[in-house]
């Protein structure tokens, strides 16, 4: 399903305690935040996968989860476990390296980061060092219930997707600026095992998403874990949405782009029907007041993948819909009649 995603501002003031004794002036604490977004330089290729360790890698090390920035200095060493009593948060604990007495411990609000179980995945900005203007890599880190970390992969641009049994894990690995990215799959020990590249997930040349380059991006995998979803796109508007059966590897390509879907959607991953409106997208608070003026009809669909299908399910004037399937057939989205979320029960296909 679609992942929501909120920022949460929020000021960090991180002293270092009596446990590790008292540092001298020029020793920086074991963590702080960070305020300003570095600037990645294009280095020649992908770092190959690294081998799984226990052991933190040497240099700073930046975590980025919405809203919150954590520097993390050499010589210490963080443990992540989830927080048993709120499943949206975290709980992240430093220590020194060399003494293994802790530091401190903070909470976290679980954003940019995924859960399966008791495992905690989350990506490392690797080399950073604050007031520099470049990080040197990303790293994919795995921790377990223990809160003790195992490095998993690491490129210059990395995102991924792990599956619900975590068999596998669809990274997107692309050079810092985007210039060229794949598609590639590693299993639970960071072996990468399958890779497509952008040409074989594509239905369409480079002249349909023109003016704008074709860019890849994960959406989710399959309650059972057997297909992963992702889709090219030109801006907000998908282009392609790509199926792939990791049991034979095989890819579906379904063209989209007829759909001129414009920004708002989700995609049923377990019966590949896809919940879209024609919504217009709205930058600036003039393009919302322009559009509610505008008495413009939008439309709810549901288009069936498979079939091709496409099925009306609500009207509405001047209001967009968030639509998010709750599973397999039941649709939640805003009630163009009444205030707050009303839902529907999608028909199947024939």
């Amino acid at each position: 399903m679609s992942r929501g995603r909120w920022v949460l501002p929020i000021l960090l003031v991180l002293w270092f305690l009596s446990a590790c004794g008292s540092p001298k002036a020029e020793t920086p604490m074991p963590f702080s935040t960070v305020t300003t977004t570095p600037s990645v330089p294009p280095p020649s290729a992908i770092s190959p996968a690294q081998t799984p360790t226990s052991s933190p890698p040497s240099g700073t090390r930046m975590l980025r989860l919405d809203g919150v920035e954590i520097t993390l200095y050499e010589g210490f060493e963080a443990r992540v476990t989830a927080d048993s009593r709120d499943e949206n948060r975290i709980n992240l604990c430093v220590r020194s390296v060399g003494t293994g007495k802790a530091a401190t411990c903070i909470d976290l609000p679980a954003v940019s980061l995924e859960r399966r179980g008791e495992n905690t995945y989350l990506v490392w900005i690797v080399g950073y060092t604050p007031g520099s203007s470049y990080a040197q890599t990303l790293e994919l880190w795995r921790y377990d219930a223990e809160g003790k970390g195992t490095r998993l992969y690491s490129a210059p641009g990395l995102s991924f997707r792990v599956a619900p049994d975590e068999q596998y894990i669809a990274l997107r690995v692309s050079d810092p600026g985007g210039r060229w990215e794949t598609l590639r799959f590693i299993d639970s020990a960071g072996n990468p095992v399958q890779e497509f590249t952008v040409d074989q997930l594509t239905a369409h040349d480079e002249e349909v998403h023109a003016p704008l380059p074709a860019r890849l991006a994960l959406l989710d995998w399959s309650d059972n874990g057997k297909v992963f979803w992702g889709y090219m796109h030109a801006g907000p508007s998908p282009q392609t949405i790509f199926r792939i059966n990791t049991d034979s590897w095989q890819v579906a390509l379904y063209d989209v782009s007829d759909l001129s879907i414009p920004w708002e959607y989700d995609l049923n991953v377990d019966t590949a029907k896809l919940a879209y409106s024609d919504c217009p997208q709205m930058y600036v608070a003039e393009d919302a007041e322009a559009f509610a003026r505008s008495q413009r009809r939008v439309t709810l669909f549901v288009y069936d993948l498979d079939s091709g299908r496409r099925q009306i399910v609500a009207t509405a004037v001047a209001e967009c819909f968030q639509p998010r399937w709750l599973d397999d057939t039941t649709l939640e989205y805003n009630d163009p009649e009444n205030e707050g979320r009303t839902t529907y029960v999608v028909e199947e296909s024939r």
